[in-house]
Parts: structure tokens; sequence; C-alpha cells
């Protein structure tokens, strides 16, 4: 996504290359687990016995006394509908995969001699993000062609000077040295021999995702205190591509047919952090709990390159007496490597039980994702760093949930928030959840249903942006639902 608001801009360093953008996309994760938690608006800090303590708050494995485990397949739907100079387009689509997977292992102890009573060590696979999602949007555009901020990148830089897709707009004739009143070029100065606005097109497409095996043992003192310690090893694959054309140009005669810009990144990398937490039940109706997951160290490896392709229909372009048909230019294959540093993580829950009948859990997060920082030995992150300072910010999210219980049967239901990022209020990336459930449990079984939706997230995207913070904006309107079921046995 390209912020293109302009005090947005005004808070990104001029020398940014943009991977403050993967700062925020990798810290900003999901309260992912079994279904039931999801289900639950994703409440977990203070409630303990789920397999998802493993991940959230170790202190919760303390509350098992049977070992356990189970498996979490899903389904992502998601729909996207784009506006763009007036015309929409939707996308949908969906995929399979896996949300959560888990074992517990427990240990109880029932010496009336002593306040211990044992614990718990688990492991577990939890998806925190799923990147798989696709837009498109079109329209004609009355304004611009990427082409003008080709030439506005250009102008001032020598031939030999120019680099990256504007270098590579200049080697497939997109953009070409602009000649004086006497025939000859001027250096640094630059036009085209294309004319006309064009229809715009792209479809962005991205797979992957976020997730972490994690190992955690949970320990219960007089069935009062529980505390708990796990270790996370983390992994990212995030692959994106976008395909970008210009057609239709609305000149008599353009000098050209269509031409389209194919870019690649691939994004793969793990890391590692650190849970600690604690829940205290002072009675049978109340527990509170509170979890602190330390910064995550990542190291990623990046590969991207770019191809374009421009049809020309046999154009002549005299200052090179050369005859333009189709024609293609690859760039070569960028590849890097360079660490990532998220922002902690603080928990916070309270949970009241009524009896057998059910309960209400609601949680509250703080993270700083100011606090993020990259470094690299391939290139600079200066500016980045600097513009993660001034563009994100602290939020506090809060997820609020419920269970009743009849007989075997669990009925749930759970909402929640999750804060702006952003320190501009040109735009609002706060997302809100909707989440249903339902399950039935047995003494040596159980089985989970829960979906969880999006409410609709607005977001703004823009293919190139000028100098001056101008430029198309299509605005898309995502709603995501996920289908979790979980299987569980005890043993």
């Amino acid at each position: 996504m390209l912020l293109t608001f302009e005090n947005v801009n005004a808070q990104i360093d001029e020398n940014a290359i943009g991977y403050y953008n993967e700062a925020l996309r990798f810290s900003r994760t999901v309260p992912g687990g079994t279904a039931r938690i999801q289900a639950i608006g994703g409440t977990q800090i203070a409630l303990g016995g789920d397999v998802s303590n493993i991940y959230s708050n170790p202190a919760g494995l303390g509350f098992f006394n049977r070992s356990q485990v189970s498996f979490t397949p899903s389904l992502k739907l998601y729909s996207n509908d784009a506006e763009y100079f007036g015309l929409n387009t939707r996308d949908n689509g969906g995929r399979f995969g896996f949300d959560n997977l888990g074992i517990v292992f427990s240990s109880p102890r029932s010496n009336a001699n002593s306040s211990w009573r044992g614990g718990s060590f688990g492991i577990s696979y939890t998806k925190t993000n799923n990147f798989n999602d696709q837009f498109t949007y079109e329209g004609r555009n009355p304004n611009s062609s990427i082409i003008d901020q080709f030439i506005e990148n250009a102008n001032g830089i020598l031939i030999n000077d120019l680099d990256g897709l504007t270098g590579l707009a200049y080697d497939i004739f997109l953009i070409n040295p602009a000649i004086d009143d006497v025939g000859n070029p001027i250096d640094g100065a630059y036009d085209s021999f294309i004319f006309g606005l064009p229809v715009q097109r792209e479809i962005v497409t991205t797979e992957g995702s976020q997730s972490q095996w994690s190992i955690s043992y949970g320990g219960n003192v007089a069935d009062r205190f529980y505390f708990g310690i796990g270790l996370g090893i983390t992994s990212v694959n995030y692959e994106q591509t976008k395909s970008y054309s210009e057609s239709n140009f609305d000149a008599p005669d353009p000098g050209i047919n269509d031409f389209t810009i194919r870019e690649r990144l691939n994004i793969d990398g793990s890391g590692i952090n650190a849970t600690v937490g604690f829940i205290f039940r002072p009675n049978d109706h109340i527990r509170v709990g509170a979890s602190l997951v330390t910064p995550t160290y990542y190291q990623f490896d990046e590969e991207s390159d770019v191809i374009i392709n421009a049809s020309y229909d046999n154009f002549f372009y005299e200052p090179e007496n050369i005859t333009l048909g189709e024609e293609t230019v690859q760039s070569d294959i960028f590849i890097s490597t360079y660490d990532l540093t998220t922002p902690l993580r603080l928990n916070g829950g309270v949970a009241f039980f009524f009896g057998k009948n059910g309960f209400i859990s609601a949680d509250v997060e703080y993270i700083d994702y100011g606090n993020s920082s990259l470094g690299s030995n391939d290139f600079s992150t200066t500016a980045d760093n600097r513009t993660i300072e001034s563009l994100y910010t602290s939020v506090v999210n809060f997820r609020v949930g419920g269970e009743y219980r009849h007989d075997v049967f669990r009925f749930r239901a759970g909402f929640g928030y999750h804060d702006d990022p952003y320190t501009t209020e040109d735009i609002d990336l706060s997302r809100t959840e909707l989440s249903l459930g339902a399950g039935v449990r047995f003494k040596k079984f159980y089985a989970d249903l829960g979906v969880v939706t999006n409410l609709s997230e607005e977001r703004s995207y823009s293919p190139y942006t000028f100098f001056d913070g101008t430029g198309p904006v299509a605005n898309i309107a995502t709603n995501n639902t996920n289908a979790i079921l979980t299987v569980g046995f005890n043993f």
C-alpha cells in the first residue's frame, strides 16, 4: 500500500526506501488460536485451560489436569471492492490452511501437604497473519499517466545515472531525452513520444502467512496462582506480485498500444521471542491475567525483480533510427538481507465465571509500533527508521467475548477492536472484528466451530505519486471472513 495523503508524505523521510511498510506489516499480528478462542473475540489472557495459551499466556497451561492434542483447520474468504475514477471492480477468493496445532502434556500433583499442584508443557503452531489476498482496480485516468511520473523522476539526472523503475522505462523507450531546437539531446531533460491519457489497470496479489511455533511451560500454585514462560520461533513467507498496465490511450496516434509493468517481491524470514505471564484466581468466579511478549528479532531475505513489456506496433523512433514493436526489458534480481525488531507487547485480561453456566472475558493489548527498528549491511536503514518513529504510534487494542454452557454444548460470541497504528488523522486503519461460535465437550473429545468477520475495512492504494504528494488513488473496501474448526482429544 502506498499512502498518498499530504500529511502522511510529510512524515515519510525523503530518503526512505520503503522498508517501514514491512516493519508494520510483520509487527501487526492477529490473535490466533483455537476455534473456541477466536469465537470469543480472541480473549485468552485470563482464561487458561486452552491449547491457545501455549502461544498467548503460558500461565494458562497450569489449569490443565489432562493431556490434550488439537487440530484447527481454517478457510479464509475475502472480498475486495475497488473504486477508481468512478469504475468499480470486485475480487473474491478463499484459501484453506491451518490456524493452530497444539499438544499439552499435563503432570498434575495432588499432595495435600504442598501448595504445588504441578504443571503442563505444551508445543503449538499458531498462524498470526494470513496474507492471502487480491484486489484489482481499473479506470480511465483523466489527469496523468505513470509516464508523467517517470519523466518527473528522471529530470535533472544524466542518462547513465538513471536506475530503478525509471531506468527501465528509459530502456524500453517510455521516456526519452528531450531534444533542443537543432535536434540535440538536452542533458538531464526528458519527455515522451507517447500521447493521450490511458485506461489504467492493476492486479495486486499477495500470498503467504506469518506463524509461530511455541514451546511453553505453565505451573499451578494452590489452584490460585498460575505462572508460565514460553519460547517462540516465528517464520514469515510473503510474496506479492503486481501487474500494472496502461492501454487505450485517448489520442488519435498515441505512439503505443499498451504496456505492462510486472513487479515481484518475495520475503522469507524467521525470528525469536519469549513470553512470560501469570493468572491469579482469588476465587472461583474471577480470574486476572497478564502476559509480556518480548520484541521479536527477525532476519529477512528479500528477492525482487521487474519486467516491462511494451507493444509499439512498429513505431519508428527517428532519433535512434529504430522501429519499435514488441519490446521487453527486465531488471536484475535484487537480493538483500535485513533485520527487523518488532515492539514488545503487554497484555492484560480479566474473566468472570458464572458457576458452570459460562463466562465473560476481556483483554487489552498495548503495542508501540514506533519502537520497531530495521538494520542491514546491504543498505542504509536510517531514513526508514526515522519514518517508523514519525509515522507509527502506540495503540491499545481490546477484545471481549463470552461463552454460555448448556450440558455438553457451548455457545460463544466476541468482539475485537485493533486501533489505528498511524500518527496522522488523514487515514484510519483501525480494524473491527465480530465472531460467533459453538462447540461440544465430552470426556475424551471436543469439537468447536468459529466464524470471525472483519467489518468493512477501507484502505487507499496508489500506483504512483508525484513530488507534490498528488497521484491517482484507488479506494478499496475489504471484507474478510475466517471459518475455523478445532477438533481435540484428551488423553
